[in-house]
């Protein structure tokens, strides 16, 4: 086994070493030495002529990697000594050089980011937990910060200072205290002095009151004048963690009973007028 985990294994009745990138995973060579670097089995010593490619290994003989360090063996770069041993000789393969996998170069405008878009869903009438955003700096020297803010009912606090270091990152916490109902939007902007500024992103969450009246009417039908109609309730609720002081009127022709004397789901009943 080499340094990159390459499994050598001496196919001494084939006369060859064959090599495994992935062995648990993969049960099929990668590479082979000797017999002419041919994956094709072939038993006989040095196909094709002695030469730099081929082998003649004696099966008769223990190919161990490690100690005692006879047949097979890697160094600390992954370059491979085969003991040839009936050629009376030991080669050395040069190491596998490994595809490299290509690491992505950021274009101009992504050498400051400013990530990820924040969503917090719905919160009811105060203000949510914090959520956190990520300035980071992929340029070679420092960010000049002038300004992170936010927009609509989003508010921020940061770590970020007025500059940030060649390759570092800031940790900006943004919150959501909704003023209305239903969805809302907003954005994170910074101001700084990297390519494609200013760097924002999108915040959005949905308002819901903690106080709610339902139904949002009642329809009494038609009543004689003078006529008292039965009656009909509606539904306060409070869901925020304080009392709710309550203040409760009707029109000139209407009346009403309530209960709203206590914390939590209360009932208003209101009557036609009489």
């Amino acid at each position: 086994m080499d340094p990159a985990g390459n499994l050598y294994v001496a196919d001494a009745g084939n006369n060859r070493v064959l090599e495994y990138d992935s062995p648990q995973t993969n049960p099929v060579a990668n590479q082979v030495f000797g017999q002419s670097n041919s994956f094709n089995s072939a038993s006989g010593c040095n196909a094709g002529g002695i030469s730099a490619a081929s082998l003649c290994l004696n099966s008769n003989i223990s190919f161990g990697i490690g100690p005692p360090n006879r047949g097979l063996a890697t160094d600390s770069v992954g370059n491979l000594y085969a003991a040839d041993t009936a050629n009376n000789r030991v080669l050395v393969f040069a190491a596998i050089t490994p595809t490299q996998t290509p690491t992505a170069t950021p274009t101009p405008n992504d050498e400051v980011v400013l990530q990820p878009p924040l969503n917090f869903g719905v919160t009811v009438h105060q203000t949510s937990p914090p959520q956190i955003a990520t300035l980071t700096n992929f340029q070679t020297v420092p960010l000049t910060i002038s300004s992170i803010a936010t927009s609509g009912d989003f508010a921020q606090t940061s770590s970020c200072g007025k500059s940030l270091l060649a390759f570092g990152k800031c940790s900006i916490n943004v919150t959501f205290s909704p003023t209305t109902f239903g969805p809302l939007a907003g954005k994170l902007t910074v101001v700084d002095n990297g390519p494609g500024s200013p760097q924002s992103l999108d915040l959005s969450g949905t308002g819901f009151s903690a106080v709610t009246l339902l139904p949002r009417g009642l329809d009494f039908g038609n009543r004689q004048v003078g006529a008292k109609s039965a009656p009909r309730s509606l539904t306060l609720t409070n869901t925020s963690t304080a009392p709710l002081a309550v203040t409760i009127a009707v029109g000139a022709d209407y009346s009403e009973i309530d209960t709203c004397t206590g914390p939590g789901v209360t009932v208003l009943q209101t009557t036609a007028p009489a």
